[in-house]
């Protein structure tokens, strides 16, 4: 992607909410690499990295030149955040680290019981994620993403996103979220094998 990008005098935008949230390996930006810093804008977020969803407080990294543009836009449609989510997001950048790697823990322990749970279901396919929060396994059912949804909203009263929602290649995938209790994960997953034992 980035030998593409270069070649082709692209700039790209970079969605890196997620880059503390890694299981296998680590993060590695697209803006760290060989001619990218340049033509790169990265946008990071407190939302998912250190819980703080609804707090709407995250910030970009890109070229001077840029940066100038951009505070052009968000002078005159955001102006600035209430201060008190901006001494939340500071206290959560500069003292999180600790309650984040416990955070990243629970979610990996998670993840492997969410996988190991799902591919122990007929008709299902999980591959434990390297990051974030969510599994996209795929199903074996006549159906596209949008009627498994469905079906598992009726059947099984679990709401999952289909994978439809993110293009067309992912039409026999769904998403399901493990930032959750593992109580509830438990029976959100018991209630998904009941549902597809019944048409399996």
């Amino acid at each position: 992607l980035a030998d593409f990008a270069v070649d082709n005098d692209l700039l790209v935008i970079s969605d890196e909410v997620y880059e503390r949230i890694v299981f296998e390996g680590r993060h590695i930006s697209i803006a760290s690499l060989p001619e990218m810093f340049e033509r790169t804008i990265t946008v990071f977020s407190c939302s998912k990295t250190y819980a703080m969803s609804g707090w709407r407080v995250g910030w970009t990294i890109a070229p001077d030149d840029i940066m100038v543009e951009l505070g052009k836009v968000h002078q005159n449609v955001i102006t600035c955040a209430p201060s008190f989510i901006q001494v939340g997001a500071l206290a959560a950048l500069l003292k999180g680290e600790e309650a984040l790697n416990g955070m990243v823990e629970t979610y990996r322990m998670r993840r492997d019981y969410v996988a190991a749970a799902l591919n122990d279901i007929p008709g299902i396919h999980c591959k434990p994620p390297e990051g974030t929060f969510y599994a996209f396994p795929t199903f074996d059912l006549d159906m596209d993403s949008f009627d498994f949804a469905a079906f598992l909203l009726k059947e099984a009263r679990v709401a999952v996103t289909p994978g439809g929602a993110f293009g067309e290649n992912a039409c026999r995938h769904f998403r399901l979220s493990f930032a959750t209790s593992m109580e509830n994960l438990r029976e959100g997953i018991a209630r998904i094998r009941e549902a597809m034992e019944r048409v399996v």
